[in-house]
């Protein structure tokens, strides 16, 4: 009865740092008096348990009384090869949708939902995003697999063991947004982490480089018929060409990344929207650059729809407003702004007031500038 109630006990208490305190408290009390039974009869722990606490603590001190939880795949899961062939679907169509994914893996004889295709494709980056962050470049919360994994390479990467960590990361579904892409040589990565670490790189190197080296990760890509990997990298590509004054190429490139993530017939994509969103972010600034006003306004009308439709980031707020700042819309740019203002974090909302003062500046009304 009474190991009952310390195994109730343990189970109500959900914060891993409350078990971890308990132990260390058991542990003191052991090292006080020495009587392994008195300690774990005060504490309702069984004798063997305190005595392994013991063990634990006199081989790595109190850090090994912490539980060390490693991933073990769901047994639910797709097998390796399904889940392969789920993701080469959504790669070889961006434009994919769930259902038309089931029904193709229906005639190949494999049995999947909805859902699990989703999750497929969520876990390896290919479709969605985190509606409650403000800033798509924020920490999101990683998965156990990819936290064990990330701690792995990381420790591979102390010891030196630099080829150890780029395997251990290349296994991944996805690594996007993680520095520690920084730390390893592109030619020890596949061409999806390599990709992953492009938005990394921006301003660490001349954006020349940078340029070079996301078209070449494109055309990678589109031998390998991995669309929706090329198209992420083109992103990258036409982001480190802003500053080029080759508009006619640009146009281009964006008409073809677009063609490929946009569905022909009429119906739901599932498409990732921050994806659409940046190519037509890109595609307005060329246009406002050529003194195209009317191209521009068109591709800035369809960047609030999607960000309407799609609650997207407050980030997104300020890439619309910036772009009717370029067009000399300052009323607009302005309602943007504070739109933006309103759903971003706290940690954000001083770059909103910048950007509010900087528009009242430009405007004239500098006693309204002050104030914010």
């Amino acid at each position: 009865m009474t190991y009952f109630i310390y195994y109730l006990h343990m189970k109500l208490q959900h914060n891993a740092d409350g078990r971890f305190w308990l132990r260390v408290r058991a542990l003191k009390e052991y090292l006080k008096s020495g009587s392994i039974e008195k300690v774990a009869f005060s504490y309702n722990v069984h004798p063997i348990t305190l005595r392994r606490w013991v063990k634990r603590y006199q081989k790595g001190g109190e850090e090994d009384l912490k539980r060390k939880r490693t991933y073990t795949r769901h047994p639910k899961r797709f097998t390796p090869s399904i889940e392969k062939k789920i993701v080469l679907l959504k790669e070889n169509k961006p434009s994919l949708t769930t259902v038309e994914a089931q029904n193709m893996l229906a005639n190949d004889g494999v049995k999947a939902s909805i859902r699990g295709i989703w999750g497929v494709w969520k876990r390896y980056n290919l479709v969605g995003f985190y509606r409650h962050i403000s800033n798509p470049t924020a920490k999101v919360k990683m998965s156990t697999e990819v936290e064990d994994c990330l701690k792995k390479a990381e420790q591979a990467l102390n010891n030196g063991e630099v080829k150890k960590a780029a395997r251990i990361l290349n296994a991944l579904p996805s690594c996007r947004g993680k520095a520690i892409l920084t730390k390893i040589p592109d030619r020890l990565l596949s061409l999806s982490r390599q990709v992953d670490k492009l938005p990394l790189i921006f301003g660490r190197e001349p954006l020349e480089e940078t340029v070079r080296k996301a078209r070449a990760l494109r055309h990678r890509a589109e031998k390998r018929r991995l669309l929706y990997t090329s198209v992420r990298a083109g992103i990258a590509e036409l982001f480190g060409a802003l500053w080029r004054v080759k508009p006619d190429e640009q146009l281009l490139l964006i008409h073809k990344l677009q063609n490929r993530v946009k569905r022909k017939n009429k119906g739901r994509s599932s498409t990732d929207p921050v994806m659409y969103f940046n190519l037509l972010f890109i595609k307005a600034m060329v246009f406002a650059d050529i003194g195209k006003t009317k191209e521009a306004i068109s591709c800035i009308r369809e960047c609030e729809i999607i960000c309407r439709r799609h609650s997207l980031y407050s980030n997104f707020h300020h890439k619309i407003a910036s772009l009717y700042s370029i067009i000399g819309f300052r009323k607009k740019s302005r309602a943007w702004l504070k739109k933006g203002l309103v759903c971003s974090q706290k940690s954000n909302k001083g770059i909103f007031y910048e950007y509010l003062a900087s528009n009242f500046t430009g405007a004239g009304q500098y006693k309204l500038a002050k104030r914010t």
